[in-house]
């Protein structure tokens, strides 16, 4: 039993020896050969990089798993728990960790198969809770925990190379780099949203960066496994149109017209003839007969609902106010 221990264990050591780019990758060490080596500008990158990615997973996360839908806040903790440890681990010399790309790769996996997959086809039918509607499936509080736990890993190698970085730069110097980077990954996000760019966007963005702050001999194994989750995220992504605020998904309603299901919540609003609409949007029309109002301000139009049905009831004059340009 012990000489095949003794015989498993060289074994092992003989093939990390033979293969010892990928000892140091899954150690998740900074790179001995980087394709950027100056100090500066890997400061500048992996900031970029932290601070991209952690405003990816607050949009992109809580748009397949419903239950972040409620706790956005999850994922901000989530991801400063991550680099905290991560910045701590920068400490020890050798540090055995499964390296970002693939913890990444396990990220989209497990919201892939987590996600949350709502069908409704009628104005008529309300949505809380799975077990009201045979039209969505059992959720399962556990993914929850599973999340969190996941996006703190996933911070955990990233920030580890930022705490190496900032050990080798003078405190001035590396904090100057690091809040330039971390703007101008803010800036870059913006700029996504603000253009309703997709996740397919998103992903590629962040293998370009974690590819520039790779080694050269772990450039390939780091491609693919990134690319693998960039085709997770474009498979998930089909048939969503993506707003500078929500995932969105229109279901043809019985009425005609359609359901609009924004982040999985349901029936977010129904972009339906207006004669089917629900009562509550005639009510106050009810209450006031006779075409009392000849002018309306309506904030937060949607789809337009509110103002087909200020139009049918004699408004002369409309002002709608929508601040999601996809839902107008």
């Amino acid at each position: 039993m012990s000489q095949s221990i003794a015989q498993a264990r060289q074994s092992i050591g003989g093939f990390l020896s033979r293969h010892s780019w990928l000892w140091s990758w899954l150690r998740a060490d900074e790179p001995k050969q980087p394709f950027i080596a100056d100090l500066r500008a890997r400061t500048f990158l992996v900031s970029f990089t932290i601070l991209f990615f952690e405003l990816l997973c607050i949009r992109w996360v809580p748009s397949y798993v419903r239950y972040l839908s409620y706790f956005n806040n999850f994922v901000l903790l989530a991801s400063f728990l991550g680099i905290g440890l991560g910045m701590l681990s920068a400490r020890r010399q050798r540090f055995w960790f499964p390296p970002f790309p693939l913890m990444v790769l396990l990220l989209t996996i497990v919201v892939a198969l987590n996600k949350f997959d709502l069908r409704i086809n009628s104005t008529e039918v309300l949505y809380y809770g799975a077990a009201e509607s045979q039209s969505a499936k059992a959720e399962n509080f556990l993914v929850l925990p599973l999340i969190f736990g996941l996006v703190t890993v996933c911070f955990i190698p990233l920030s580890r190379s930022f705490g190496q970085l900032f050990r080798q730069l003078e405190p001035l110097t590396a904090y100057t780099f690091d809040i330039l980077g971390s703007l101008a990954g803010i800036a870059c996000f913006f700029i996504i949203s603000y253009f309703s760019l997709p996740p397919l966007v998103w992903f590629f963005i962040l293998m370009l960066l974690v590819l520039l702050l790779s080694a050269k001999r772990t450039v390939v194994a780091t491609g693919v496994v990134l690319l693998a989750s960039l085709v997770i995220a474009v498979q998930l992504q089909i048939g969503a149109y993506w707003s500078p605020y929500y995932k969105i998904l229109l279901h043809p309603a019985s009425q005609g017209g359609y359901i609009v299901d924004v982040n999985n919540s349901g029936s977010h609003q129904a972009m339906i003839p207006w004669q089917y609409k629900e009562p509550f949007y005639k009510r106050v029309y009810q209450l006031f007969p006779g075409n009392s109002f000849h002018k309306a301000l309506i904030l937060g139009a949607g789809s337009g609902s509110d103002t087909a049905m200020a139009l049918a009831n004699g408004v002369q004059s409309i002002t709608a106010v929508e601040i999601d340009p996809t839902i107008q």
